[in-house]
C-alpha cells in the first residue's frame, strides 16, 4: 500500500529566507534538512488540509494559503504532495523533537540536507515569482518493496541544470529590460466585479512578485546600497498609492 505525504516549504515576503526542519527520523533523513510536512491520515480531507494541519503541529502557525506545485510518487511505494507559501516566519516555533531552522534560500547548498530540497527549493521560488511552472510531476521506477532516498544523485543534478538554466535565462532577461520596460511589466487592475476583500488579495500577491523583479533590477543596475529603501521609494509605494486611490473612488461611488 502507497503511503502518502505532505511537505511544504514556507518563504520570507522577499523570498530570500525559507523554514525548514531538522529531521530526526526515519534513519536516513537523520541530522538533514527538509521541507515540513509528514503523513497524510485518515482524517485528513485531501493532501492541503494534512499539510495545514502538519505545518501548525510542527511549527506552531497555522497558514491557509498553501500553493500545490509538485508530486513525486513511485507506484505502490509513496507519494509526496509538496505546497510553497510565503509569510511571516518570525512566529514559527520548534514543537517536536525536529528543529525549525530558517536559512537563506541562496545558502542551502551549505547546509545538509535532503537531496530534492536543492532543486524543490528553487522550483518553489520561480513558481511564487512568475506562477510557473504551474505543476510538476516526477514519477520513480519502482523497486520492489525499497522506499528509496526519493532522488538519485543523477536526477538531482539533472533537475539542478534545468533549473539554473531557466534561473540564467530569466536573469539575463531581467539585466536587458530598461527602466521603461520593468514599469510596464507591472499587470494588476482592479476588477469591479470582485469585492474589495479579493483585489486587496490579488494586489498583494501582484505586489510580492514584482518586489523580488524590482529588487533584482535595480541590484544589476544600481548596486545593492539602500535596495530595499530604493524599491519601496520607487516601486512599492506608487502601487500603493494606486491601489488606495481605487479602492477610495469605489467607496465614493459604492
Amino acid at each position: 500500500m502507497s503511503t502518502e505525504y505532505v511537505v511544504g516549504f514556507l518563504f520570507s515576503e522577499d523570498l530570500e529566507w525559507v523554514a525548514l526542519i531538522r529531521k530526526a527520523r526515519p534513519e536516513w533523513q537523520a541530522g538533514l534538512l527538509n521541507g515540513i510536512g509528514g503523513h497524510i491520515e485518515n482524517t485528513d480531507e485531501s493532501p492541503l488540509h494534512a499539510m495545514r494541519r502538519e505545518f501548525k503541529e510542527e511549527a506552531g502557525v497555522y497558514v491557509e494559503d498553501w500553493q500545490h506545485y509538485a508530486r513525486l510518487s513511485e507506484n505502490g511505494q509513496f507519494t509526496v504532495d509538496f505546497f510553497y507559501a510565503s509569510g511571516d516566519l518570525g512566529e514559527l516555533r520548534t514543537t517536536t523533537d525536529e528543529s525549525i531552522v530558517v536559512i537563506g534560500v541562496n545558502t542551502l547548498d551549505t547546509y545538509k540536507i535532503v537531496e530534492n530540497v536543492s532543486w524543490l527549493v528553487p522550483l518553489a521560488v520561480d513558481c511564487l515569482v512568475d506562477g510557473r511552472p504551474g505543476f510538476a510531476e516526477i514519477t520513480y521506477p519502482s523497486k520492489n518493496n525499497v522506499l528509496p532516498n526519493p532522488v538519485s544523485s543523477d536526477l538531482t543534478e539533472k533537475i539542478g541544470e534545468v533549473l539554473n538554466n531557466v534561473a540564467s535565462s530569466s536573469e539575463s532577461e531581467l539585466r536587458t529590460m530598461s527602466a521603461e520596460e520593468i514599469a510596464v511589466e507591472w499587470w494588476w487592475q482592479w476588477d469591479d466585479k470582485k469585492s474589495a476583500e479579493w483585489n486587496t488579495y490579488e494586489f498583494n500577491k501582484a505586489l510580492e512578485l514584482h518586489k523580488w523583479c524590482w529588487r533584482r533590477w535595480e541590484e544589476m543596475h544600481n548596486g545593492s546600497c539602500c535596495v530595499v529603501e530604493r524599491v519601496r521609494d520607487k516601486y512599492v509605494m506608487p502601487r500603493v498609492r494606486e491601489f488606495l486611490a481605487f479602492d477610495a473612488h469605489r467607496g465614493d461611488h459604492g
